[in-house]
């Protein structure tokens, strides 16, 4: 069998024993593309999904303000509170995380399968939800730096 197919059966199959839903779409989704021999449309979510993927993350996460469900009003909550500076600083270093795990994708793209297996246990027996594959990739970035040093 070609192995990239047995590859993505592999996450497929993972994904739901596990009940990983936004997993097992991806999974199904590229399995699909090849089955239909679509090489382009994976090339493209190779080399543009990640990129196309964050705008439309960022769109999702602005849209309350868009709604104004979360109104400019609100802004000064976030300076002058601990939950607002904690949220603040939260936001900085999962920014800074998330373009660490980029780099470390871009350089080594076989990190995925790490990062999707961690995801899948960690909701499967921790009651996690694997929604940061990049902050994931960022944490992975940090440790795989600390672990050189050692």
């Amino acid at each position: 069998m070609h192995r990239p197919l047995t590859t993505i059966l592999l996450v497929t199959f993972i994904s739901v024993l596990c009940r990983n839903r936004l997993l097992m779409q991806a999974s199904v989704i590229l399995l699909g593309l090849q089955l239909l021999r679509l090489e382009a449309a994976v090339t493209f979510m190779e080399e543009k999904g990640l990129e196309t993927g964050l705008l439309v993350l960022t769109v999702a996460v602005l849209a309350p303000m868009a709604s104004n469900k979360a109104p400019l009003e609100s802004l000064a909550g976030t300076f002058l509170s601990r939950e607002g500076i904690a949220a603040l600083l939260a936001g900085m270093v999962a920014a800074i995380l998330t373009g660490q795990g980029v780099s470390l994708l871009r350089s080594s793209p076989g990190i995925v399968i790490g990062l999707a297996l961690g995801s899948i246990l960690g909701a499967a027996f921790f009651r996690g939800i694997p929604a940061g594959p990049l902050v994931a990739a960022g944490l992975a970035s940090v440790l795989i730096g600390l672990l050189r040093r050692v």
